[in-house]
């Protein structure tokens, strides 16, 4: 089967908005930049992980495609770039099928398209990067080109070990930091409290069937 060739475009990218950028937010968009540009960053929630994404974008200038988990969250993307770029803005799911040279997208959409879309981007940006080493969602990486991937995500790890796979579809860990090491600063105090709760026999067997499939 033949290679197809890139099609992606370099951007003269214009910010409407200079995100706010946190100590930590530079530091992770510095080692993925040592990195080559490609690689995985890992923040916790709450941290602005999207505003390492928009940077990241900006920094390369190049067609890139945004991946998110669901449908809310895609529209949130797209929110996201509409507000801070001067740029039109695609769409692909959700019943859009819509690309530009900033593209938002889901994991199954991407699954999907990205056999005939693959070489629109240099950049692909991965949030929640947990959800790629999926059996079916790994195959939407190999079937891109961009030579610049960044994968944002709270948690790497994956009960069924293939977060393993990231090195490979996306890059090595170039950055982390943890929720201990911003809390009280960055983000709010926290404390754990674990609580048993007593189910009857069907809930119990509920839950676990629901903890299985999550």
């Amino acid at each position: 089967m033949k290679t197809p060739l890139p099609q992606y475009q370099r951007l003269r990218l214009r910010l409407r908005q200079t995100p706010a950028l946190h100590p930590f937010h530079k530091e992770a968009l510095e080692a993925w930049k040592q990195g080559g540009c490609r690689g995985l960053v890992v923040l916790p929630t709450g941290s602005g992980k999207s505003l390492v994404g928009l940077e990241a974008i900006a920094h390369r200038g190049r067609s890139a495609l945004v991946v998110t988990p669901t449908i809310v969250l895609m529209n949130q993307c797209y929110d996201l770039l509409c507000t801070h770029f001067d740029q039109e803005v695609g769409v692909l799911g959700g019943g859009y099928d819509h690309v530009e040279e900033l593209t938002v997208t889901t994991y199954d959409s991407a699954y999907l398209h990205l056999e005939r879309y693959g070489n629109h981007f240099g950049l692909i940006h991965f949030d929640e990067v947990h959800h790629l080493p999926g059996k079916v969602y790994s195959h939407a990486a190999q079937m891109a080109l961009a030579p610049y991937p960044l994968g944002l995500t709270a948690t790497l790890e994956r009960a069924d070990g293939r977060h393993a796979l990231l090195p490979d579809l996306v890059g090595p860990l170039a950055h982390e930091q943890g929720i201990r090491q911003l809390s009280g600063e960055y983000l709010a105090e926290y404390r754990v409290e674990h609580r048993q709760v007593d189910m009857v026999v069907e809930e119990g067997a509920a839950y676990e069937t629901a903890k299985a499939q999550y």
